[in-house]
């Protein structure tokens, strides 16, 4: 497919779609801050979006040369995408600890029922205390603000700028998953999610402003990311029972746990050996899609 040549359009579509990110971001931060419960839907868009906006508004903002490798707005940013990553982490291991201790102990399910709700609490309230300060402070408000006044090269200029972002984010993922197929560590294979999601958002950002098709991500490459999420909450789980008091048969349960984690590392990792997973993240430096 012929790729279109660099226009001032470009621009004027980052503008938009980072600043209409944030107006997303901003509906879902007042959910969070004023609702009792917010639902699980709102705080996984709203998630998404801040982890969306720590990448993408650096297409036009980006981070001085002689500065610190993050700045205020952009640690803001991480520690609210943080606090609502935690709360919703919290959330899953709840529903699967609570779904899949239908056949325990009926004490156990009543203690943990009682322990993860407790802490599930502790979690809202803090993102709560966090997200009204934030919209006090006019974060989202100010990174629109940011980018609608962002000084903007050329069109050339800009596609190269654009083309090299993701071809750090590109290598940043070719790292991360080399590095996690030598020593498939939780944190290592935590780090190549990460990488690969934030990857992918640009890629699809920027693949809806330079023209290149951005709908059609790599059945591989989708599989690879929805493995790593499976395992990840896994990983959260056996954290909170390793967390808990033992006795009451928590010791077996949680050897249940583990090999089902087990389990789930060995098809990541035969995912990840594949040559058709390897190919498939050159499309995040908007290399060609695999065929589906």
């Amino acid at each position: 497919m012929p790729r279109s040549k660099p226009s001032a359009r470009e621009a004027t579509f980052l503008r938009a779609e980072i600043a209409r990110s944030a107006r997303r971001a901003e509906a879902g931060l007042r959910a969070a801050a004023y609702r009792e419960m917010p639902d699980p839907e709102t705080l996984h868009r709203l998630h998404r979006d801040l982890r969306e906006l720590r990448v993408t508004h650096r297409l036009l903002l980006p981070v001085p040369k002689a500065g610190t490798p993050e700045d205020a707005i952009d640690r803001r940013l991480r520690k609210l995408a943080g606090l609502v990553g935690e709360v919703r982490d919290r959330d899953v291991a709840i529903d699967l600890l609570l779904r899949a201790g239908r056949d325990a102990d009926p004490k156990l399910r009543q203690n943990l029922r009682t322990q993860l709700r407790h802490e599930g609490e502790v979690g809202r309230q803090l993102l709560r205390a966090a997200a009204r300060a934030e919209i006090d402070r006019r974060l989202l408000q100010t990174v629109i603000r940011d980018v609608a006044g962002a000084s903007v090269p050329g069109p050339a200029r800009l596609r190269r700028e654009l083309q090299s972002a993701l071809a750090q984010h590109h290598q940043t993922v070719v790292r991360a998953f080399r590095r996690g197929l030598k020593k498939p560590s939780t944190r290592r294979l935590h780090r190549l999610r990460i990488a690969l999601r934030n990857a992918r958002a640009l890629r699809v950002l920027v693949g809806r402003a330079t023209g290149h098709p951005a709908e059609s991500v790599p059945a591989e490459l989708e599989k690879l990311q929805r493995t790593l999420g499976r395992l990840h909450d896994l990983d959260m789980v056996t954290e909170r029972i390793t967390g808990l008091p033992s006795g009451e048969n928590l010791d077996r349960w949680e050897r249940q746990w583990r090999r089902a984690r087990k389990s789930e590392r060995i098809q990541v990792l035969a995912r990840m050996q594949r040559k058709r997973t390897r190919k498939s993240l050159s499309w995040l430096a908007l290399g060609p899609a695999e065929d589906q």
